[in-house]
């Protein structure tokens, strides 16, 4: 029997992606009045760590010898989706009430997808676990 991976099970590589959209889709169209826990600077740190990880369930889509043969191209395709996520996120948002889109929330959701890739390529799990392969 083989064993379970990624490549066997190619749905699952899209997977924690659709979910991390989801939840911050959401989270994106609950008002402003329900947000007031989330204050500066940690409204931006939040966005970081969310974008990190969706960086990194964006990184799963490419295959493990895209990412041995062509590590920087894929931190650039992985930054620029989370980028283009992130404008969608905050085009949507201006349409909630009490909410705005924000330019400063747009750069730490491309810096927090920069950093989610460049942790996927620099601690490359494809080596570690198998269930990458």
């Amino acid at each position: 029997m083989e064993p379970f991976t990624l490549s066997r099970y190619p749905i699952l590589r899209y997977l924690p992606s659709i979910l991390i959209m989801a939840f911050l889709f959401y989270g994106s169209s609950k008002p402003g009045s329900g947000m007031t826990w989330l204050v500066p600077p940690y409204d931006k740190m939040l966005h970081g760590f969310i974008y990190a990880c969706l960086g990194i369930s964006y990184a799963l889509w490419w295959k493990p010898a895209a990412w041995e043969s062509k590590r920087i191209l894929g931190i650039f395709w992985v930054t620029l989706i989370c980028l283009i996520f992130g404008l969608s996120d905050e085009f949507h948002q201006s349409f909630i009430p009490g909410r705005s889109a924000s330019t400063d929330d747009l750069i730490a959701d491309a810096v927090g997808g920069l950093v989610g890739a460049l942790v996927f390529a620099l601690l490359k799990p494809w080596k570690r676990f198998k269930i990458f392969r």
